[in-house]
C-alpha cells in the first residue's frame, strides 16, 4: 500500500473548482427577490442569464406555479411517508399523465440521480456487465457503481465511439447473460446527441445488447408531447431503459423512469433503494408538474417548442457568421465555444460578467484539460436581440483576451481539431529567445553544470550517459527521445533551462499500488494496455529539480509560458498524448497558478526523502539520533552487518551486470509505487561509460551465512555521486535473504555510511519506502506533478479501475 501522500485526484478537482469560485465565476448566488426568467442579479450586477436549463421557459408559467399553490393548499408542504407505504392523493393523476406523455410504463422518483440508484441496481442482473459512454452523466456513473457489489463488470469507451462498443459487445457476450450500453441522449457540456438510429441498429442485431439513456436535456424541447430527443428519432425499443428529468425544460422537479413492459416498472417501484427508504416528490413539486404534464399534452407544446427551436436557429446561424471555435451540435439547445486553456476561459467569463451576462465556465473534469470553454443554453425567455448581444459581446471580448493571454484562435482551434484559419505569423516581440537542442553534446558542458547539472543530479556526463543507454535498442521501451531548452536575456545569460525526454511509459506511472496491480493483470493479456508515449520534464532515471530558472528575471513567468509553448509544440510533432511537469514543491503556489491556468492538474508523487549527513563520523550520526531510532539501526543493519562483504564500484564486470540487473528486477516487478518499464540491462553493464557520477554498492552475503562457496552478491543499490550530495536512485534485492538478514535495512545503512564517508552535506534516499527511510531521521519532502492530457478517457479509466482497489 503507498504511504497517505498519495491523495485522490478529487484533490487537485477541488483546487480547480475553488480557485474559480474565489474568482467569482463558480458557486455563486443570485440576490433577486423575484426571479423573472432571462435576468439574474449577482454581486449587485444585473445579468441576463444564458445558464438555465429550463429551455421552455415554464418554471415561471403561471399555471405551473398555481398548480403548486393549489397543491400546498391541500396537500401541505410535504407527505413525508416511504412510497412503499403509502403515496400521497396527486401521485395517482402524475403517473397517469406520465404514462400518456411516453404511452409507456412509468416510475416516478424525487430525482434523476435517485432515479438512477433506484433502477440500474435493480435491473442489472449479476451476470451483466456495463459499458459506460465516457461522457455520460456522473449520476449515471455513480448508480452503475454499486452494481460491483454483485460482482458486475463495468468498462469504459470513448465517447459515441460505436466502433469500440461494438468490439466491447463481442468481447462481452461471450461470458455475460446481457451488455448494457449507458448514455446520455443529449451531452450536457457540448450539446452533441447519442448516435440513436445507429444504436437502434445494434440493439436489433445483437441479442445480448441493452440500452440505458439519460434523456434529461432532451425532455420537453422535442418530440411528440415533449418526450424527448431520444423518442423523438425513434420508438422505446423492447431492450431499452430511459431516464428523463422534470429539472430542465419540464419546469419543475424530480424525474420519470421509462419502461418498455409493466413488469420490470414494478420490479423497479418494489426494489429500488431510495424508493423504498428516501422521500417521495412533495405535494408542491406533484402539483407544478402535473400542470406542466397537461401543457405537454396538449398541443400549446408544438408551439412552445417551435419558438425555442426558431432561437436556436437564430443563435447557429449567428455563430457561424462570428467564426468563432463552435463545438456544439446546430440544433440542440446548448452551445459551446472553445476556450482551449483555463486563463482564456475565466478571462472572457469575468468580462462577459462585467458586460450583463451570465454563461457557464467548462473546465476540467467536466471536460478535457485543454477543452476549457464557455457553455452557454438558449431559454425561451432570451429574445433574438438577447442572443445577438451575447455572441457580439463574445466576439468583441475575444480579441482582447487573446492579447492578455498570448493565444491565437488558430492555437485554439488546434486544441479542438478544428479547421485552420489563414495563419498569419506575427513577429516575435520578445527580446529573448528559446534555443533547443536534440542532444546534451551541442550545449556547452561548463555552463549546463553551472545553472543546472552542479545543482541536481543532472551533470552534463550524467546526462550523456543517459542519451547513449536510452537509444539504438532493440525493444522501443528503452528508446528515449531528449529534448533540451535554455531561453537566455539579451545578454546571452541563462533564464530558464531544462530537458525533457518522451518514452513508452504506463500511464499507470503514479497511480496507486493496489490499481497497478490489476492494471498489470490486464497486461497479461494486453500488453499494450494503457501505455503510450509520455512528454516528461526531467527522466526516469533522475531525481531532484529539473527546471533551473532565475525568479529575480521580471519576465521569469512569460520565459516559463514560453517553454510551455514550445514543449507542447514538441509533443505535437511526436504524437504524444500525455505532458509531464514533474518534481515541484507542493507548497509552490506560483508554479501551481501557472500550471493551472494553463490546463494542467496537479497530481501527487511519492515523498522524497532527504538526510543531512554533515557529520564526522557514523558514530556522530548514531550519537545525534534519538533512542529509539539508534536502537533499530543497530538492531537491523548494524548487528547484520559483519555478515557483508561490501563493496563500492564504479564499473560491472559482464557476470556481475547481469547479477545486479536479475536483483533489480526482482524489486521492480514486485513494486508498483512508480509503476514504469524495467531498464534496460545495458544500463547496469554501462555503468562507468562517460559519467563518474555512478557508483553501485554491492552487499556480499559472506560464505558462513550464504552456505555458498565463495560471497554471494544478495543486493546492490546504485547511487550518484556529487560534490554536495548522494543520491540513491533504485536497488535490487534477493527476496530469499531479505528478511532473515534485513538486507533493505542494510542498504540504507550503507548508503548513509558512505554519503558520511565522501563528507557530502545531503543524502538523497529517493521515493517511496518511506516508513523505513524516516527511522534512519530522513526528512520527508512532499512534490507534485503537473499532467496535462489531451482528453481525460485514460484518467477516467484508471479511475474507474481505482474505484473496484477495494
Amino acid at each position: 500500500m503507498k504511504d497517505s501522500q498519495y491523495k485522490d485526484i478529487n484533490d487537485s478537482i477541488d483546487e480547480i473548482i475553488s480557485n474559480a469560485a474565489r474568482k467569482g465565476i463558480l458557486h455563486l448566488y443570485t440576490e433577486d427577490n423575484k426571479l423573472e426568467g432571462n435576468y439574474i442579479t449577482i454581486n449587485g450586477k444585473r445579468l441576463l442569464n444564458f445558464g438555465s436549463c429550463s429551455y421552455l421557459g415554464l418554471e415561471v408559467d403561471e399555471r405551473l406555479k398555481a398548480g403548486v399553490i393549489d397543491a400546498v393548499n391541500k396537500w401541505g408542504t410535504q407527505y413525508s411517508s416511504s412510497r412503499t407505504y403509502v403515496s400521497v392523493t396527486p401521485y395517482t393523476e402524475l403517473e397517469d399523465l406520465i404514462g400518456q406523455i411516453f404511452e409507456a410504463s412509468v416510475v416516478i422518483t424525487s430525482s434523476t440521480s435517485s432515479g438512477h440508484i433506484s433502477t440500474i441496481p435493480t435491473i442489472i442482473l449479476p451476470n451483466d456487465a456495463i459499458i459506460l459512454d465516457q461522457q455520460v452523466h456522473h449520476s449515471v456513473q455513480t448508480a452503475a457503481q454499486l452494481t460491483k457489489l454483485k460482482g458486475t463488470q463495468i468498462e469504459l469507451i470513448r465517447h459515441s465511439r460505436l466502433d469500440q462498443l461494438e468490439e466491447k459487445i463481442k468481447q462481452l457476450r461471450v461470458k455475460h447473460q446481457r451488455i448494457w450500453y449507458m448514455i446520455d441522449g443529449v451531452y450536457s457540456m457540448f450539446g452533441d446527441f447519442a448516435p440513436i438510429h445507429e444504436l437502434y441498429a445494434l440493439l436489433n442485431q445483437y441479442e445480448q445488447f441493452y440500452l440505458y439513456v439519460d434523456d434529461a436535456h432532451g425532455m420537453s424541447w422535442t418530440g411528440k408531447n415533449g418526450r424527448g430527443y431520444i423518442l423523438s428519432q425513434v420508438s422505446l425499443h423492447s431492450k431499452m431503459v430511459l431516464a428523463t428529468s422534470f429539472a430542465k425544460a419540464f419546469g419543475t422537479g424530480g424525474a420519470a423512469f421509462v419502461f418498455p413492459e409493466g413488469e420490470l416498472a414494478r420490479r423497479v417501484k418494489t426494489l429500488g433503494g431510495p424508493l423504498i427508504y428516501s422521500g417521495p416528490m412533495q405535494p408542491p413539486m406533484l402539483g407544478g408538474t402535473i400542470a406542466s404534464a397537461k401543457i405537454h399534452l396538449s398541443p400549446e407544446i408544438y408551439s412552445l417548442q417551435n419558438d425555442l427551436k426558431e432561437k436556436i436557429e437564430w443563435t447557429n446561424n449567428l455563430l457561424i457568421e462570428s467564426g468563432l471555435p463552435v463545438m456544439s451540435s446546430a440544433t440542440a439547445p446548448i452551445f459551446f465555444i472553445g476556450m482551449g486553456l483555463p486563463k482564456v476561459g475565466n478571462n472572457i467569463v469575468k468580462r462577459l460578467f462585467n458586460d450583463g451576462f451570465y454563461v457557464n465556465l467548462s473546465v476540467f473534469p467536466a471536460v478535457p484539460l485543454k477543452n476549457t470553454g464557455i457553455r452557454f443554453t438558449i431559454t425561451r425567455h432570451l429574445t433574438n436581440s438577447n442572443i445577438k448581444d451575447l455572441i457580439d459581446a463574445i466576439k468583441y471580448n475575444m480579441d482582447y483576451v487573446y492579447k492578455e493571454e498570448n493565444v491565437s484562435e488558430n492555437s485554439i482551434r488546434r486544441m479542438f481539431n478544428l479547421p485552420i484559419y489563414n495563419e498569419v505569423k506575427e513577429e516575435d516581440k520578445i527580446e529573448w529567445k528559446l534555443e533547443y537542442h536534440k542532444s546534451i553534446k551541442d550545449i556547452n558542458k561548463k555552463e549546463w553544470n553551472k545553472f543546472l547539472g552542479d545543482e541536481n543530479m543532472l551533470n552534463w556526463e550524467y546526462v550523456l550517459f543517459l542519451e547513449s543507454i536510452f537509444s539504438n535498442n532493440s525493444e522501443e521501451v528503452n528508446n528515449w527521445n531528449f529534448h533540451f531548452y535554455i531561453i537566455r536575456d539579451n545578454k546571452g545569460v541563462p533564464i530558464l533551462m531544462t530537458f525533457f525526454t518522451s518514452f513508452i511509459a504506463k500511464e499507470d506511472i503514479f497511480s496507486p499500488n493496489e490499481v497497478s496491480v490489476k492494471i498489470e493483470a490486464i497486461r497479461k493479456e494486453n500488453p499494450n494496455y494503457l501505455v503510450s508515449r509520455i512528454f516528461m520534464m526531467g527522466s526516469l532515471a533522475s531525481l531532484g529539480n529539473h527546471l533551473y530558472i532565475d525568479k529575480s528575471n521580471t519576465k521569469w513567468k512569460e520565459c516559463l509560458e514560453l517553454l510551455l509553448k514550445r514543449v507542447s509544440e514538441d509533443q505535437e510533432k511526436e504524437k504524444v498524448s500525455l505532458l509531464c511537469l514533474r518534481d515541484f514543491d507542493e507548497a509552490d503556489t506560483e508554479f501551481r497558478d501557472i500550471f493551472w491556468n494553463i490546463g494542467f492538474v496537479k497530481v501527487f508523487l511519492p515523498d522524497i526523502h532527504i538526510l543531512k549527513t554533515n557529520f564526522n563520523s557514523t558514530d556522530d550520526y548514531l550519537k545525534f539520533l534519538r533512542h529509539d531510532k539508534r536502537f533499530l539501526i543497530k538492531k537491523r543493519a548494524l548487528e547484520f552487518e559483519e555478515c557483508f562483504d561490501v563493496v563500492v564500484q564504479s564499473s560491472l564486470s559482464p557476470s556481475e551486470a547481469n547479477e545486479c540487473y536479475n536483483l533489480y528486477k526482482n524489486v521492480a516487478r514486485r513494486s508498483y509505487e512508480v509503476n514504469v518499464f524495467d531498464l534496460p540491462l545495458k544500463f547496469f553493464q554501462n555503468i562507468g561509460n562517460n559519467s563518474e557520477q555512478l557508483e553501485i554498492i554491492l552487499l556480499k552475503l559472506k560464505p558462513d551465512y550464504s552456505k555458498a562457496n565463495s560471497s554471494l552478491l544478495v543486493a546492490m543499490a546504485v547511487n550518484y555521486r556529487s560534490s554536495t550530495s548522494y543520491d540513491f536512485l533504485f536497488t535490487g534485492m534477493d527476496y530469499d535473504f531479505i528478511a532473515s538478514y534485513s538486507i533493505y535495512y542494510q542498504i540504507l545503512w550503507q548508503i548513509i555510511k558512505r554519503a558520511i564517508n565522501l563528507k557530502v552535506d545531503v543524502v538523497n534516499l529517493g521515493l517511496t519506502a518511506s516508513q523505513n527511510k524516516r527511522k534512519f531521521n530522513a526528512e520527508t519532502f512532499k512534490q507534485v506533478a503537473y499532467v496535462q492530457a489531451k482528453d481525460n478517457f485514460n484518467m477516467e479509466l484508471i479511475g474507474l479501475i481505482s474505484a473496484e482497489k477495494q
